[in-house]
């Protein structure tokens, strides 16, 4: 039956795979005649017809990779269906169970498309103005932007998109009394609760591996179409800047302007078996891109000894080059969505060196590392949470519980963006500030089971 499901299964995708392809190609070549005809979606502007036959092959190019990205994905998703039922498999199931695991994982993945095309549609509406302005194809756009932009919003919102989920077919198996007939059958709730377990187990998983490994590869391409056509290279600078490069060495910047490269009161500490040696200060510093070396401008140096110290002062508007500086213009800079490009193995290291050097980009890397690891465990605790809620059959019919539902839902990133928001700009540390929605929502999600259980 299993392998009957699977066969089944992949041969639908590969269906559905030719016509989206078909389709993708028939619509390229309408797209290319209206181009012929000087018709440009984006921008109001003539085609020279000299050029048509390059530009024709270049679009149609740019079809066939879009055409074989998409086919990519399809089977993907065909992949980690297959994955899905070999790993249900491997429990003790009922029909019961069966059952439920496809209107888990059907009504998941149908919810999934549908808010995706909304979210893609109001995303494409906020950017059009960059597209055009950029003079962007519609598949530019989607070969080397929405296709690396889905499964981000994908993987970062599928706690929220499981649990509208199984709180929407839940309610259809109350309001149909499906739920009634198994609990007469003389199945227990926590019996009943466990193939909802099993399907969140293996989507937080799966979760886990896409968000650690394989999604921060597809940012780094995001991220770069987005700096390069609809940020233009924003980044966030940070005032106050400590550092410490190696173990003796700590470094001062009160601000730095990463477009003159110049920073302003520098100074550098220098300790010996825990006392201050000698310390440098300057008015500021300029990177020199040409050489690659710092100037010091209006500095002074002074030296402590035992019998008091010693100010070596600059000549007036005097420069010199300092070759020992072990700084670089990006140790000043802080660049937030740096770190979503990053594996765990990567972030991991990054912490470590940003924590030496006590800069404020260790708490991005922070808060990314435990995104990663709390939201897989959130799919499980909205999963427990929706089945408690929507399991009893109510007068008001399912719009209660889609009501109820959509409103932990925005509660849920509500509490994850303030306290982030704490973290960054505040004390709070960064693994209490990401996991604070998960312990607030694993006490709610057991006040519930009791309360069903008591039903």
């Amino acid at each position: 039956t299993l392998f009957d499901a699977l066969i089944q299964t992949f041969n639908s995708i590969a269906v559905i795979g030719m016509i989206v392809g078909i389709s993708v190609l028939f619509i390229g070549v309408i797209l290319s005649i209206f181009r012929y005809l000087k018709i440009n979606l984006f921008i109001n502007r003539r085609i020279n017809n000299k050029k048509f036959l390059n530009i024709f092959l270049y679009s149609l190019l740019l079809k066939c990779v879009l055409i074989l990205q998409l086919g990519f994905l399809i089977i993907v998703f065909g992949i980690v269906v297959g994955l899905f039922w070999l790993f249900v498999s491997l429990f003790n199931n009922s029909k019961i169970d069966f059952y439920i695991y496809k209107k888990y994982m059907t009504t998941f993945s149908f919810s999934l498309l549908l808010l995706l095309i909304i979210v893609i549609v109001i995303d494409f509406s906020e950017k059009i103005d960059d597209f055009i302005q950029s003079d962007l194809s519609f598949f530019t756009i989607m070969s080397e932007y929405y296709l690396h932009f889905i499964p981000y919003f994908a993987n970062l919102f599928s706690p929220l998109f499981i649990f509208i989920s199984v709180v929407f077919f839940t309610s259809r198996l109350a309001d149909n009394s499906e739920i009634i007939a198994i609990f007469n059958s003389g199945m227990s709730f926590k019996r009943f609760l466990r193939p909802f377990i099993i399907s969140a187990v293996f989507l937080s998983v799966l979760s886990f591996i896409l968000g650690s490994y394989v999604i921060p590869i597809s940012n780094k391409y995001r991220i770069d179409f987005e700096n390069k056509y609809i940020k233009k290279q924003k980044k966030k600078l940070a005032k106050g800047i400590h550092l410490q490069k190696t173990k003796n060495h700590y470094y001062y910047l009160h601000q730095y302007n990463h477009k003159r490269n110049i920073g302003y009161k520098f100074s550098i500490e220098n300790f010996e078996n825990g006392k201050l040696k000698n310390k440098l200060r300057s008015e500021y510093i300029q990177w020199n891109e040409e050489t690659k070396k710092w100037t010091l401008n209006k500095y002074e140096i002074r030296t402590f000894h035992e019998n008091g110290e010693t100010i070596t002062p600059s000549k007036k508007l005097r420069k010199t080059t300092d070759t020992t500086l072990m700084l670089l213009p990006s140790d000043f800079i802080v660049q937030p969505n740096l770190a979503e490009t990053m594996n765990l193995n990567e972030l991991n290291k990054n912490i470590e060196s940003e924590t030496i050097k006590s800069s404020g980009k260790s708490k991005f890397y922070k808060i990314e590392k435990h995104k990663r690891i709390a939201f897989p465990f959130a799919i499980i605790i909205l999963t427990i949470i929706a089945v408690s809620l929507s399991s009893k059959k109510k007068k008001s019919g399912i719009g209660t519980n889609m009501g109820l539902g959509l409103l932990i839902s925005f509660s849920y990133i509500l509490f994850f963006q303030f306290s982030s928001t704490l973290s960054i700009n505040g004390n709070l540390e960064p693994w209490i500030a990401v996991w604070i929605p998960n312990i607030l929502y694993v006490f709610l999600g057991i006040l519930l089971l009791r309360k069903t259980q008591n039903i």
